[in-house]
């Protein structure tokens, strides 16, 4: 996973959030692995410059929105990983939630 590219890693990460969002008893592991994946995309995409804050929806590149949903899917695994502080881990989850806006 360390040295998987961008498009890749993702296409990975988001066919384990399909697998843990569609059924419903989810191996723990993998959704580790998913939101480990999704973590490693999110720092992708910071390095690679993918999205800035100056940019409207229209600059950004029609192959790379997809990537937008980053966010949003760490949220949705991180609500499904099995801990004793679940309060803390829908914090967690609110927190991946809370998108990053673009004009």
């Amino acid at each position: 996973m360390e040295d998987m590219p961008l498009p890749a890693l993702f296409e990975q990460a988001q066919k384990i959030h399909r697998t843990a969002t569609e059924s419903g008893d989810v191996d723990q592991e993998v959704v580790r692995k998913g939101c480990k994946a999704l973590e490693k995309c999110d720092e992708m995409i910071s390095k690679l410059g993918l999205f800035s804050t100056n940019e409207t929806k229209e600059d950004i590149s029609t192959t790379n929105l997809k990537y937008l949903l980053v966010p949003y899917y760490l949220g949705e695994l991180t609500e499904k990983v099995a801990q004793e502080d679940r309060i803390q881990i829908l914090k967690t989850s609110q927190a991946k939630l809370k998108v990053k806006h673009i004009q």
